[in-house]
């Protein structure tokens, strides 16, 4: 049974921090052979949270319960908090459910939802649906971090897509700035004309930005050229969010994952937070 709709503020005591990557293809080959080899590219990078896919209503193979429990633990050697995704739809809110207890069990730092088209409805009709889902999905996760995370451009979804009822509910909101995504691919429209709604009106936002572009691997029709400039752009416009992040790694363009290194050495050198404020070579 879904909880009732009465709005709450929520408790969390261990939400992401600085950044985070993405994964959504689980080849281990992709991620260099195996948990712990991922491990240690990650903290290479700089990586202080990982959100790894672990189904769709129900879990993957590939998110088994012995290699989520192995993922966390050499994601907790390197000081890598875990959140598994997920991609939710309005209709298997019961599977969605059952299955967020078994993340749990795992050890998961957290949880995010991933709800896209399937709950937009300018009927609202999902919108009641939205709120007590994410709020059973917030109880069983008690002090643990729970977010969600939608289409970024929200000027074109705001009506029908329910962003206040998730948002109200849970402890943080991932739009995914994907600005490669875009008809034309452009990184300005995306700034200039997304980014404004969200600094309005849910400005606790935590950013997610790309790390493909056209003719990647993974995502070979996406319209938008990758260009190295506009990730260093994203990461020197949002420096002084508490966690941003990128989606994602199994999909890295070369040059992206080579600055994110430069930071990190950069900064360890310095012996401070300095990755968003040092120029790349």
């Amino acid at each position: 049974m879904l909880s009732s709709e009465k709005t709450r503020v929520t408790t969390c005591v261990n939400p992401p921090t600085g950044i985070g990557m993405w994964i959504t293809y689980q080849g281990l080959a992709i991620m260099g052979g195996d948990f712990q080899t991922l491990a240690i590219r990650l903290s290479q990078l700089g990586v202080q949270w990982l959100a790894i896919r672990a189904g769709q209503s129900e879990r993957t193979s590939d998110w088994s319960r012995p290699r989520a429990k192995e993922c966390i633990f050499w994601m907790r050697e390197k000081g890598i908090r875990v959140y598994p995704w997920w991609y939710s739809l309005p209709t298997t809110t019961t599977k969605q459910l059952a299955m967020v207890d078994t993340l749990l069990e795992d050890g998961a730092d957290g949880l995010i939802i991933n709800a896209e088209i399937e709950w937009e409805s300018l009927k609202h009709e999902w919108h009641h649906l939205a709120r007590r889902f994410a709020r059973e999905v917030k109880d069983r996760a008690g002090e643990r971090y729970v977010g969600h995370a939608p289409f970024g451009w929200a000027p074109l979804h705001a009506n029908a897509f329910p962003y206040k009822e998730f948002g109200e509910e849970l402890d943080g909101t991932h739009p995914q700035l994907y600005w490669t995504e875009l008809r034309y691919g452009k990184y300005e429209d995306m700034m200039d004309k997304a980014v404004p709604w969200w600094d309005e009106h849910e400005p606790r936002y935590s950013p997610v930005g790309v790390t493909y572009g056209k003719g990647s691997a993974l995502a070979a029709k996406v319209p938008g050229k990758f260009e190295v400039k506009h990730f260093e752009a994203f990461l020197d416009r949002f420096k002084d969010k508490q966690s941003i992040s990128f989606y994602s790694y199994d999909n890295a363009d070369k040059s992206c994952l080579s600055l994110l290194a430069h930071y990190k050495q950069a900064a360890d050198i310095a012996g401070q937070g300095v990755i968003n404020r040092v120029k790349s070579e």
